[in-house]
């Protein structure tokens, strides 16, 4: 089953961080998931090739829609005064087997998932097994990662992704075009 991806990063254009340029799959974990991961996978292959960066961008998401703020009642919730809060999300990198991996987490007062990875697919498409999985994953699902990295696909596509019907309404950003 084809994704529909385009198998292009431009994630490094849309943070304006030359160090996301070759990033080649999107690892989503906390600190402490991150550094466990590293203990955990530290005999199973050569971590000596790995290293986490120093540097790291943080995006804010400022096109997300106003979030309702208020009681669950349906008058306080007529009411309530309408907030725009800030998504942010924190990347870094490591290397691992000559692969560019990013962590990326999200620490803000509010994390909406379904925009962060709206953000993500819309920047970063990068593909393996032959264009039929994305380069993206959890702490929980690591061994993906680690178990798929020589099946990375190389040619980038001038394919569109079509998100699913119950991510439509995240996909609000617009697409930056590379040549």
């Amino acid at each position: 089953m084809d994704t529909g991806l385009n198998n292009r990063n431009t994630l490094h254009l849309a943070l304006k961080n030359p160090y996301m340029e070759d990033v080649e799959w999107m690892i989503e974990a906390t600190t402490e998931e991150k550094f466990q991961l590293w203990r955990d996978y530290d005999e199973k292959f050569d971590w000596k090739d790995a290293r986490f960066s120093h540097s790291y961008s943080i995006l804010q998401l400022e096109t997300i829609p106003k979030i309702v703020l208020g009681k669950p009642t349906s008058i306080a919730t007529k009411k309530a005064k309408k907030e725009s809060l800030p998504v942010y999300i924190e990347f870094d990198y490591a290397i691992i087997n000559g692969h560019k991996v990013c962590f990326y987490t999200s620490n803000s007062c509010l994390s909406h998932y379904g925009y962060i990875d709206a953000f993500l697919i819309t920047y970063f498409q990068r593909t393996h097994h032959n264009y039929s999985r994305w380069n993206h994953t959890n702490a929980t699902n690591f061994h993906n990662c680690i178990n798929y990295l020589d099946t990375i696909d190389i040619v980038p596509r001038d394919t569109k992704h079509k998100p699913d019907e119950g991510m439509k309404k995240y996909h609000i950003f617009k697409k930056i075009n590379i040549k």
